[in-house]
């Protein structure tokens, strides 16, 4: 006789299961009313985790479980679960706080995150060092010095010369005793529901929990300003379902110290019982979308037998939210020229070439090497410069070179800027190039600098850069423009700009050094006007590109656009000599002059970068 099969395990009829019961929110969910659970567990295998007894909410309590929510989606929705994620890429950007110090960075919000340093030495202390990866305080610290990192770390957390290792975060101490957690519904990048609680600590300085809160101050609200949902809805984009975000507001402005794609202790316990109960509700209300949208096929029109054809009626398009700020622009270049060796994931980099419009003969090619940290590639960057300077009539190539985002390194990134210098040197015989590199494309223009002829541009922009390590010049280093803004966080203009700037004096070689000081930040009605007339605003300090990103209000524009203004003029000054020293060049009278001036160029250049020095901001 054939034994019974054993029934298929069903989950407890609920509308809401959190999982995993590890973090033990059970009673408190309980309390609700709403029907949350939190008694599953789930260890990442689909035969594991019981199908529900019918459809209910699937709700992750840890990243790692919102990772493989995401993973198995398709096979989730199949057994009956309804869920609310989205790629597993745009969670790993968000969770990974080394990943999102990038990901705002690709952004411009930068100056809404702690100011991060990339060594032990290059940190003002006290700071806070911790684990890329990690919840509840764990491996999180508030150092004194180099020293006390390396002590509590083991000497584990950075290399000899100071550098962070990977899965190291070193970043600003932010002090206040208010700490505000987030809990935000998200669909798509578009913030639905917030649910806001403030915490109220016992001290400036702390590492939660480690630290007393006191509890008779603590709030919930629905209350989030429209500045600061921009901001949040910027930094999430592409993100669908529930995360918690952790930040501090200092001068009204936003300071986010991570993300967290799952559901925080803060709905599940701390705020109010009859808003939590409204935010589940609210998820509740939402379709359950498909686990991976793919579009309609148009289907085929059936020929009617009658003379006479239908009319088919116009289709109603069907409404998309409608994002915070505009998609990267694609870059309209007309060819491509492949340069350097392929990453080990197939990336080819390339030059991309945009002919000037209108044409115009300058006799001058120019090459623009974008940012991002040597981890992203900061398409909308390059697009906006490119198609700037090609405007102005100059032929203009982008490269698209190695990151950490297609398996590249940084000796392949730099590899691939000297390549592409050689290969422009070919490309572009006799014309004068100029390689303009922003953040760390601009280590890689320096980088190319330190080759041979060949290899090595006329004059390079290095603007708001990051000096390669070490930085190798010498003596037939080409001339110089150096561009920073005093309230750079990422790239302070004192560690990275005046490491080059004392590296070209000593070479004696010519350079200009522009820094714009920090009156953006010092000037309230400044800042309220742009705001007042701009849906988005670069805050004048890392990543303004060549301002046609930042929307056409008058004050801000004027800022930016007029160090590329001084730019152009610069590169034109330096074609100019270029040309006058190569039909001089047999003469050794005209080379002992152009020394002279070079060396009065230079002292009438440490001069302006002295006087620079003491506008307002820069002695702060």
């Amino acid at each position: 006789m054939e034994e019974p099969r054993p029934a298929v395990r069903t989950a407890p009829p609920a509308r809401f299961h959190v999982i995993p019961s590890s973090v033990r929110w059970q009673k408190r969910l309980r309390l609700l009313g709403k029907q949350v659970l939190n008694e599953l567990s789930w260890g990442g295998e689909l035969e594991s985790l019981v199908a529900p007894s019918s459809p209910c909410w699937l709700l992750p309590a840890k990243d790692d479980v919102a990772l493989r929510i995401a993973r198995h989606r398709a096979e989730l929705q199949a057994a009956g679960w309804k869920l609310l994620t989205c790629d597993e890429r745009v969670l790993l950007r968000l969770s990974d706080k080394c990943q999102l110090r990038d990901h705002a960075a690709s952004l411009g919000l930068l100056a809404h995150l702690p100011q991060h340093y990339a060594s032990l030495h290059l940190a003002a202390y006290p700071c806070v060092l911790k684990r890329s990866v990690g919840a509840y305080g764990r491996n999180v610290h508030i150092v004194s010095s180099a020293a006390h990192a390396l002590q509590l770390t083991a000497g584990w957390c950075a290399d000899e010369d100071g550098a962070l290792r990977e899965g190291w975060l070193l970043q600003e101490l932010v002090v206040g005793r208010v700490e505000c957690s987030a809990s935000l519904l998200v669909s798509c990048g578009e913030i639905l529901r917030a649910l806001v609680t403030e915490y109220t600590f016992a001290t400036e300085a702390y590492v939660w929990p480690r630290v007393k809160e006191e509890r008779a101050r603590r709030a919930t609200h629905e209350a989030l300003a429209p500045r600061h949902r921009e901001v949040l809805s910027a930094l999430l984009v592409g993100f669908s379902g529930v995360c918690n975000v952790n930040y501090k507001l200092q001068r009204g402005e936003l300071r986010v110290f991570e993300v967290n794609t799952r559901l925080g202790g803060d709905l599940a316990s701390d705020a109010r019982r009859d808003a939590a109960a409204a935010f589940f509700e609210a998820i509740d209300a939402l379709p359950s979308p498909s686990p991976s949208p793919t579009p309609t096929p148009t289907p085929t029109p059936t020929p009617t037998p009658t003379p006479t054809p239908t009319p088919t009626p116009t289709p109603t398009p069907t409404p998309t939210p409608r994002a915070p700020f505009p998609p990267p622009p694609p870059l309209a270049h007309t060819r491509s020229l492949p340069v350097g060796e392929p990453s080990p994931r197939g990336f080819q980099p390339s030059l991309h070439f945009f002919p000037p419009a209108p044409p115009a003969a300058r006799g001058v090619a120019v090459l623009v090497v974008p940012g991002g940290g040597l981890r992203v590639y900061n398409a909308r960057e390059a697009a906006a410069a490119a198609r700037h300077l090609a405007s102005r009539g100059y032929r203009t190539y982008v490269l698209r070179y190695s990151h950490a985002a297609v398996g590249g390194t940084a000796a392949a990134a730099h590899a691939d800027a000297v390549a592409a210098v050689a290969a422009l040197r070919r490309e572009e015989a006799g014309a004068h190039l100029h390689a303009v590199g922003f953040s760390a494309g601009g280590g890689l223009v320096l980088g190319a600098c330190g080759g041979g002829a060949h290899t090595r541009p006329d004059s390079v922009a290095f603007v708001y850069g990051s000096p390669p390590a070490p930085l190798r010049l010498d003596a037939g280093c080409p001339p110089v423009f150096l561009f920073a803004t005093a309230a750079d966080r990422l790239c302070p203009h004192r560690s990275c700009h005046e490491a080059v700037v004392r590296a070209l004096q000593r070479l004696r070689v010519r350079h200009t050094a522009v820094v714009w000081p920090n009156v953006w930040n010092d000037d309230e009605e400044l800042r309220a006007l742009v705001y007042k007339h701009a849906r988005y605003a670069h805050d004048n300090q890392h990543g303004q590109g060549v301002g046609l990103l930042v929307g056409k209000y008058p004050e801000q524009v004027l800022h930016v656009w007029s160090w590329v203004r001084e730019m152009e003029e610069w590169m034109a000054e330096q074609e100019r000599r270029s040309r006058s020293r190569s039909a001089a060049e047999p003469g050794g009278e005209q080379a002992a002059g152009e020394l002279l001036s070079r060396r009065a160029a230079c002292e009438r250049d440490v001069e302006r970068w002295m006087w620079l020095r003491t506008l307002r901001g820069l002695s702060r």
